[in-house]
């Protein structure tokens, strides 16, 4: 059996586009009716920074309801890596847990990822609109790698943590 940890990670096939997004909160990008695949992968991320200086992603996108993410969140210098796992709920927001140390993420560079991994790891539901292979899915977000396991989505953000 194939294993998603083959993918992840800062290091872990790095193919994808990188794309500038939003900063306004999730919930907030939520505009009338969700289309589901209307065209090509929507995904757009905003890095909330709690008064402790520990991050939560979340953000918006036209994939189904319970597709499975990924999200790294990784200081550009050696140092924090951190990973969570979150679904897409049925309004196409997404919300991970509190990323950092108790005391919070030191100054510096960060990159947040969001990825979802191969289609054919997605709930059958996920896998009835994007196809077994993501064969149904388009845009820059995909991947171009296209073997027997289907193609990955990606998104990524640059944030930066200011303090002492």
């Amino acid at each position: 059996l194939f294993s998603c940890a083959l993918v992840l990670g800062p290091l872990g096939l790095m193919f994808g586009c990188r794309r500038d997004v939003s900063d306004t909160p999730a919930a907030a990008l939520v505009k009338g009716p969700r289309v589901v695949l209307g065209g090509d992968v929507t995904l757009s991320i905003n890095v909330a920074q709690l008064p402790d200086r520990r991050v939560k992603v979340e953000g918006t996108t036209n994939l189904p309801e319970n597709t499975e993410f990924i999200i790294t969140v990784a200081e550009t210098t050696p140092g924090f890596v951190g990973q969570s796992k979150c679904k897409v709920r049925a309004n196409g927001t997404f919300e991970t847990e509190t990323f950092g140390t108790k005391t919070g993420l030191s100054a510096g560079l960060y990159s947040a990822e969001v990825m979802m991994p191969f289609t054919c790891f997605q709930p059958p539901d996920v896998q009835k609109a994007t196809g077994s292979k993501g064969e149904n899915l388009t845009g820059p977000l995909v991947s171009e790698r296209k073997d027997v396991v289907g193609v990955t989505v990606r998104a990524m953000k640059e944030f930066s943590i200011s303090g002492p």
